[in-house]
């Protein structure tokens, strides 16, 4: 099994933070956030390696960990949420229940056994 997580200095990685104003709409949340990652594969090609979402399981956050060709490829899928209508309309509707972080980072380290 090749782990999707890993050092490699040609990815660039966006960890996004969403914590929820109402912990019954994580559910929700969530699939809004899987919806707009598949309407965005679907306008766009190419860029976005893989997404992965975690939620928390006090109810609270759900989490977004994704992998990028590089940081243009980020501003390209944020340039989408402001272009593209479905996008924008997804992008609304998740900011109804949330407030948002979103960091672009690097692995330095991983450990797999």
């Amino acid at each position: 099994m090749n782990p999707p997580i890993g050092i490699d200095s040609a990815v660039t990685t966006l960890v996004s933070v969403f914590t929820l104003r109402d912990l019954a709409n994580q559910p929700k949340l969530v699939t809004l956030l899987q919806e707009g990652v598949e309407l965005y594969n679907k306008i766009q090609e190419g860029g976005m390696i893989a997404t992965f979402f975690l939620k928390s399981r006090d109810g609270k956050r759900v989490i977004g960990y994704s992998q990028w060709r590089d940081a243009a490829a980020i501003d390209a899928f944020r340039d989408a949420f402001r272009k593209e209508p479905q996008m924008t309309a997804n992008m609304l509707a998740v900011d109804a229940l949330v407030t948002r972080e979103g960091y672009i980072c690097d692995v330095i380290y991983s450990l797999h056994v």
